[in-house]
């Protein structure tokens, strides 16, 4: 239920017209790592091209505890 609610927050975020909300990305990374949710390799590696000041080592670094493979070409 969780891992649930915590992939809908990122997708609400990758995919919002105005101005993503930087805070609710990084909590919503960390919360990714704690519910470990099926799926969300594609979610995470949307915030390497969503204009947003969150860096791309911050999902990068939460693809790479969770040990998934996506967005491994965005990130090069």
């Amino acid at each position: 239920m969780l891992a649930a609610e915590v992939l809908g927050v990122l997708t609400l975020e990758a995919r919002r017209q105005s101005a993503p909300d930087d805070l609710t990305i990084l909590l919503a990374l960390t919360a990714v790592l704690r519910a470990k949710p099926e799926n969300a390799g594609p979610i995470v590696a949307e915030f390497y091209i969503t204009p947003t000041r969150v860096s791309a080592p911050t999902p990068g670094n939460t693809l790479a505890r969770l040990k998934l493979k996506d967005g491994n070409d965005q990130l090069r």
